[in-house]
């Protein structure tokens, strides 16, 4: 029986959604590829990314991608899937045909969550601890990685912690989350996929509902997804009820 679930919001978002078949890039270790033959998993101890046929219950092969391999990604028009390794501060490109990695991108700054855009140009990653260019230190930073050139083509400063990341429907906006909470409040990011600007931050405050025990600071925003036919983005993080015992 399960007896604690995650506390998740939703937040309106602006956006015409084209199709809901095209579906949307979210944050996750776990991936079934568009045939549904093929189900990818990151091993975060053994520094791997598991690849299962299931449809003919083959043992999983299992690839080595560097250290604390967290988030996966699939890229849209090819059998390659992205994986971000949050020790080794690198996104490796695993072929789904060959079974092997065939490139190790480094990217610095802890990169945890990862998105791709919806032509496969580029992937989104989130630098957990933030980047340094131009010779500033950004706490948070978002690497653009150009998967034809596998470079980063650019960084955007956004605010601290970004983790989670996924993909508007229509393939236009990005969505980070902040995992950490400031000053009682928690925050969503969102990023033009085509200008890589910062357009919008939506605050997810404290729920001053603490005498019921549900309410409280929304901090470890851990996953983004976002709805395939309406204009909401499902936000999953814990209420932390920092004022309990003190009334």
């Amino acid at each position: 029986m399960l007896r604690h679930l995650p506390t998740s919001k939703v937040i309106p978002i602006v956006a015409w959604f084209l199709s809901a078949t095209t579906g949307s890039q979210a944050h996750t270790s776990i991936v079934l590829t568009l045939d549904e033959r093929t189900v990818c998993v990151a091993n975060q101890d053994s520094g791997s990314v598991s690849l299962w046929d299931w449809q003919v219950a083959t043992e999983p092969v299992e690839i080595p991608v560097g250290d604390e391999p967290r988030m996966l990604a699939l890229i849209p028009g090819n059998r390659l899937v992205c994986v971000t390794t949050q020790r080794s501060q690198e996104l490796a490109l695993v072929d789904l045909t060959t079974h092997a990695c065939i490139r190790r991108i480094p990217i610095g700054g802890q990169p945890v969550g990862v998105t791709i855009s919806s032509d496969g140009r580029y992937a989104f990653v989130a630098q957990f601890a933030g980047d340094y260019w131009d010779g500033e230190y950004h706490a948070g930073s978002v690497a653009v990685v150009d998967l034809q050139k596998q470079i980063v083509h650019a960084r955007i400063s956004v605010r601290p912690c970004p983790f989670a990341m996924a993909m508007s429907t229509d393939g236009h906006q990005v969505y980070v989350s902040h995992y950490l909470a400031v000053d009682g409040t928690g925050w969503v990011s969102e990023i033009d996929a085509h200008t890589f600007r910062v357009t919008r931050e939506f605050s997810l405050d404290e729920d001053l509902d603490s005498a019921s025990g549900r309410g409280g600071v929304f901090n470890g925003l851990a996953s983004l997804a976002v709805h395939p036919r309406e204009n909401r983005l499902l936000v999953a993080g814990m209420q932390a009820n920092v004022h309990r015992g003190l009334k």
